[in-house]
């Protein structure tokens, strides 16, 4: 179990977002990149090393993919998508998930 902020903990056996009784499971993708991301919590990390992380060598992903996944793990965890709290960009550079509830 991983706390992703005051709120939400990541179920790592099970890949779900677990808020109280709420629970959200998640896509293989989405999973992974909530994963890097608490792994490295306060630590930014590039829009790069998470694509590698979370679609492996494929070249499936850009920064506009990850984007969108990035928007959806918001519009679960964050109280409100447009000021998010806990996923933040690092501008020209990638993301941080911070303790900054």
């Amino acid at each position: 179990m991983l706390e992703i902020n005051e709120r939400w903990t990541l179920d790592t056996r099970r890949g779900l977002l677990i808020n109280g009784e709420n629970i959200v499971s998640l896509s293989r993708i989405n999973f992974r990149i909530i994963y890097y991301l608490a792994t490295r919590r306060n630590q930014p990390v590039s829009i790069e090393n998470i694509i590698q992380f979370a679609w492996g060598n494929k070249n499936y992903a850009t920064k506009n993919t990850l984007y969108v996944y990035i928007y959806r793990l918001r519009f679960i965890i964050e109280e409100d998508v447009k000021s998010p709290k806990s996923i933040l960009n690092v501008r020209n550079y990638g993301y941080v998930l911070t303790n900054k509830f």
